[in-house]
């Protein structure tokens, strides 16, 4: 077993943030899986629609194969509420940003990056029972079943959505806030804009912390931002 002892981390008995909070930080990094460029009306929108097709393909999951389906529903508890509630994080980054809370120092959404892959199998499962569904819809129409099952193809293609809307840099959501030289002022950051999952604070003429507080000495940079540290 390894312990990280870095930041002192308190023990999970002592919660850092509301339990409700930190399951609805998981719910916001979901979200993000399937609409994370597109206004927060379609991310939630979409982030319901793949959650029923996962709930459609769990469901047949454990139709089809009890055993399996047990180790998925086991898996798939241990990477969302067991790890949520092990994890233990503050508020997230951008959440309730009209509050004042003790927050994570940047998004935490990598930290479950296995628990939506593990939800990704459930939802690919789901797209396979709509298909089947359409395709045994067809069977009196249609008698050829081969025909069928391509009638049924195009529902595939909801799996190219989360694909097309996660990857995309078009609106800049990745920001950085750096001085770009000495006597230069920084570049306006905005935390509740940004959602970098590695977002930095350290110039891009200081390359280690110890040379950081000197370059920012001379710039106009407010040195109350410190640089974030790795690993955290």
């Amino acid at each position: 077993m390894i312990h990280r002892v870095q930041y002192g981390k308190p023990p999970i008995t002592f919660r850092q943030a509301t339990l409700p909070a930190q399951v609805g930080m998981w719910i916001q990094y979901f979200s993000w899986q399937w609409g994370h460029d597109w206004s927060r009306e379609v991310q939630r929108g979409l982030a319901v629609i793949f959650a029923f097709l996962a709930a459609v393909g769990a469901v047949r999951h454990w139709r089809a194969d009890k055993r399996s389906a047990a180790a998925m529903t086991t898996l798939m508890f241990t990477l969302t509420v067991a790890l949520i509630f092990y994890l233990n994080f503050k508020y997230g980054f951008s959440q309730y940003p009209d509050r004042q809370l003790a927050r994570e120092v940047r998004e935490r959404d990598y930290f479950y990056i296995a628990s939506f892959a593990a939800w990704g199998i459930w939802v690919a499962m789901g797209i396979a029972t709509l298909m089947e569904w359409l395709q045994e819809g067809l069977a009196e129409r249609v008698p050829d079943v081969a025909r069928r099952w391509a009638a049924a193809t195009p529902v595939a293609a909801l799996a190219l959505i989360p694909c097309g809307v996660t990857t995309s840099r078009r609106h800049g959501r990745v920001k950085r806030w750096r001085a770009t030289s000495p006597g230069t002022s920084c570049s306006r950051w905005n935390p509740t804009a940004s959602s970098s999952r590695r977002a930095t604070t350290t110039p891009s003429r200081c390359g280690t912390r110890r040379k950081w507080r000197a370059c920012a000495r001379t710039s106009r940079c407010s040195t109350s931002r410190s640089p974030t540290r790795r690993g955290t």
